[in-house]
């Protein structure tokens, strides 16, 4: 994920692995009606909604990023109860 949307420094645990592609997505917009209380209306709150797949060799850093979002889930929203992922993967394909 740093990879494909952020950037991280020389001396984190963090190392590029320029391996990870998804190559699959099965992925649509869902809006959601909210009403806000302190804006007194109802609101839209939206987000993807689906399934993709990534390929490539995962480090135990990238493991442990995925186990996190799991728990705490991942994006915006995630106070509403958005953002719930989860991951499966062969452990033979994890870069020691």
């Amino acid at each position: 994920m740093c990879l494909m949307y952020g950037s991280a420094s020389t001396d984190s645990l963090y190392s590029e692995n320029n391996s990870i592609q998804i190559i699959e997505r099965n992925l649509k917009w869902k809006d959601q009606v909210h009403y806000s209380a302190r804006q007194k209306k109802a609101m839209e709150l939206g987000g993807a909604l689906g399934a993709f797949k990534m390929s490539g060799i995962f480090t135990e850093v990238d493991l442990a990023l995925f186990d996190f979002a799991k728990i705490a889930n991942c994006g915006k929203n995630t106070i509403f109860g958005l953002g719930q992922m989860d991951w499966w993967g062969k452990l033979s394909e994890v870069k020691e």
